[in-house]
């Protein structure tokens, strides 16, 4: 849903306008590693506002990127390797 509704704001942001979006942060606690994207979400938006928040759901919404936040690719991985790895990639792509 998110990444349709920004190409939707991208191609004709005009559609839009008037109209406000609530995201809903709901961490699925039968994916282990779900609630800490959701606290590093709010982490970054705490730290860089708002557009730092969006800047980083459209890292983690990214091709590929995304996929390295399954289960199966998390599974071997600490809580604390979880969050050094997401605040590694919100770095390198200047989210924060």
């Amino acid at each position: 849903m998110y990444k349709t509704l920004k190409k939707v704001y991208e191609a004709a942001p005009g559609v839009l306008q008037g109209l406000q979006f609530v995201i809903h942060l709901v961490p699925q606690p039968w994916h282990p590693q779900s609630p800490i994207l959701h606290e590093v979400g709010l982490a970054i938006r705490d730290v860089a506002g708002d557009d730092g928040f969006f800047a980083y759901a459209d890292l983690i919404f990214s091709e590929g990127l995304q996929l390295n936040y399954f289960d199966s690719e998390t599974f071997e991985m600490t809580r604390k390797g979880i969050y050094e790895k997401l605040i590694d990639q919100a770095n390198a792509a200047g989210v924060i």
